[in-house]
């Protein structure tokens, strides 16, 4: 049985995405979102990154307040 983890740290979440780390951290609290997109434990350098809210994004199926307000300036 192969499970997919549930979250993943900043260079595995770069290389499941195929993007570098330095964009994944160049874009925390730009496009991604603490406490939705990573969680960042109070004991921890490093955030984790939680699977199920990445693949969402990259299927662009959240779309809230924030995200709308992202497309309107890059369109």
């Amino acid at each position: 049985m192969n499970t997919k983890p549930k979250y993943l740290k900043t260079s595995q979440m770069a290389e499941f995405l195929g993007r570098s780390v330095r964009w994944i951290k160049k874009n925390k609290d730009v496009i991604f979102i603490k406490g939705k997109h990573y969680h960042q434990p109070p004991t921890e350098r490093e955030p984790f990154w939680d699977v199920a809210a990445m693949e969402a994004w990259v299927r662009s199926e959240e779309r809230d307040e924030r995200t709308e307000d992202i497309l309107k300036k890059v369109s």
